[in-house]
């Protein structure tokens, strides 16, 4: 994928993050909200869902695929993602969306997965999967993804540094983050 590509996925995911944060304005960020559940999530569940497709697609140049096929594609090719945790920021809310991802291969799907499948084949029965948690989730597995192809961009284009808008919900615990002061682009330093 090419950085300027990359830009668009990246843009559509900041504004999937703030249709999730806004959220919070009736919601609490905290554990013991994470079974909520609402129409506005079960929005943001599948929205993230059909974008997280959408870019697994296009990160791993595939024209048809599904959430088994992908994980293989992690796995063998980004064994360490499954370890990968995500901060929430301004929370002690730590995620690890892949953290499951081999048992995907012994046809056990992704909790977060199966809420997307279930709202979008089955809302009314799978309503109380439409929750905070799970959009959390789901959202995590897209921004650790996005960094994986930025990443995998700046090794390809020889950058220095990784410049992109900052996310304001999520940090990868392997990287530091500063500004530059002209550009108001972030660029991440990644261990």
């Amino acid at each position: 994928m090419e950085r300027h590509t990359f830009r668009r996925y990246w843009k559509y995911y900041l504004h999937l993050e703030q249709l999730l944060m806004n959220t919070f304005d009736f919601v609490a960020l905290a554990k013991e909200n994470f079974g909520t559940y609402s129409n506005q999530y079960a929005s943001i569940l599948q929205l993230t869902g059909a974008e997280l497709d959408a870019f697994f697609k296009a990160f791993f140049n595939v024209k048809n695929g599904n959430i088994k096929i992908y994980i293989r594609r992690l796995v063998n090719e980004y064994p360490l993602l499954s370890q990968q945790k995500v901060d929430v920021w301004d929370s002690n809310i730590v995620l690890m969306p892949f953290e499951k991802c081999n048992d995907v291969l012994l046809n056990h799907p992704i909790k977060w997965w199966k809420a997307f499948t279930g709202i979008k084949h089955d809302r009314i029965n799978n309503f109380s999967q439409a929750n905070l948690g799970n959009c959390l989730q789901i959202l995590a597995a897209l921004y650790i993804l996005e960094f994986q192809c930025i990443r995998k961009i700046a090794e390809i284009d020889q950058s220095i540094g990784i410049p992109i808008l900052e996310s304001k919900l999520f940090i990868l615990e392997s990287c530091s983050s500063r500004y530059q002061a002209l550009s108001d682009n972030l660029v991440l330093e990644c261990k």
